[in-house]
């Protein structure tokens, strides 16, 4: 089992250092390794007391879900490709112990922490489609889900990585799916006696670049844009205010930003910019956009509402969520339990515990109303999705 380096120990020869090795007769660059050896050896005991503990982020089946509720859980997988492209000495892993970037020690940790929350529909993020086929997709249909990749993993030069859902075909049933470039968007049915409640599914994995708010915003726009005629297909009879819509996955923004704005208040006005934004550069720079949906973030409104979910030398935020709309109450939320959250703000992720460097989120929902059901059989919803296409 390999150490897991503090952020002390991870940090390169400083001024000190460079003292002391005078002191004592050493290069720098030696006198801090064997500073850091030290360090080591001093934590090892502490980890390996932790590996005996339980390595779930919390109770087992903490997502499980009862009748008329769905779960989902949401989880970037950080892809192998992107660990093995950026662990070199100027690569932003090149801190990480080699051991938990490792994909088969990283998979495993989240494939047991995915299956073990008894989530009814996983939403993953950078899938590797040269590891889907062979290892993620067999793992999961043997646990009992059903996978469907973005886009049927098309173009796989081009884009080597890609959204997938899980979802458990006993719990709920999956009426159509549409794959954007940066999202998945499906229908789903939750399994009842009779035809149950219809709730709408976005699992998306936005822009990446700090810098790109504006193209952030014009994906989230793309996906609204294209989920209000299929939410008029589902509940013709329901208004905006009334549909079922969850959205989750890696926003790669955070509570402060222009975003989770839209999001909450469901506009973004022309000239729009980020809290931090300088100079002319704005995000909106067309007519002000009108969502006709107002969501919640399932775990509050604030930063500190929000538990971070990304950890790396440069920053320690909150960049995934789940939003849904007011027509599914939350139940309970996915947390990661205390003693995890102190060393995931004390060190590097990924980790001996975490297999990526986000964390996961999720939630339990209820539907709110019976009216969700709308009186619509599955056949006439598919009717009414194939004559819409």
């Amino acid at each position: 089992m390999g150490l897991l380096l503090s952020r002390r120990a991870q940090e390169p020869p400083n001024r000190r250092h460079s003292l002391l090795s005078r002191v004592w007769g050493l290069p720098a660059e030696l006198f801090a390794r064997t500073m850091r050896f030290l360090s080591l050896r001093g934590q090892q005991a502490r980890i390996q007391r932790r590996m005996g503990e339980d390595t779930g982020a919390g109770a087992a089946d903490v997502l499980q879900a009862g009748h008329g509720e769905i779960s989902v859980l949401s989880q970037n997988l950080l892809a192998d490709s992107y660990t093995r492209r950026n662990f070199n000495k100027n690569g932003i892993y090149r801190w990480v112990p080699r051991e938990y970037l490792a994909w088969d020690y990283r998979w495993r940790r989240l494939r047991e922490l995915a299956v073990s929350s008894g989530a009814d529909v996983l939403c993953l993020q950078e899938v590797d489609l040269d590891k889907y086929d062979d290892e993620i997709a067999p793992f999961f249909e043997d646990n009992g889900y059903v996978g469907i990749l973005q886009g049927n993993g098309k173009n796989r030069k081009r884009f080597p990585t890609a959204n997938a859902v899980f979802y458990k075909p006993d719990r709920v049933e999956v009426l159509d799916v549409t794959s954007r470039s940066r999202a998945m968007l499906l229908a789903l049915r939750l399994k009842t006696a009779g035809d149950g409640p219809l709730v709408l599914l976005a699992n998306v994995h936005l822009e990446g670049d700090p810098a790109k708010s504006k193209e952030r915003f014009q994906q989230c726009r793309s996906l609204i844009k294209q989920m209000h005629p299929l939410v008029g297909k589902l509940q013709p009879t329901l208004s905006e205010s009334e549909a079922s819509i969850i959205i989750t996955g890696d926003f790669n923004s955070s509570p402060s930003s222009a975003l989770f704005g839209l999001l909450r208040n469901g506009i973004m006005q022309k000239g729009a910019r980020e809290p931090w934004q300088s100079g002319d550069e704005c995000i909106n720079d067309e007519e002000d956009f009108h969502s006709p949906y107002r969501f919640s973030n399932a775990y509050g409104a604030t930063e500190q509402d929000c538990p971070p979910t990304y950890r790396s030398r440069r920053y320690i935020g909150p960049v995934d969520f789940v939003f849904h709309t007011n027509a599914l109450e939350k139940v309970r939320v996915y947390r990661i339990c205390e003693a995890d959250m102190k060393d995931v703000r004390d060190w590097l992720l990924p980790n001996w515990k975490y297999g990526s460097d986000h964390l996961p989120v999720g939630a339990v929902f209820r539907v709110a109303s019976e009216r969700q059901t709308d009186g619509l059989s599955t056949e006439a919803v598919q009717s009414s999705l194939v004559q819409g296409s």
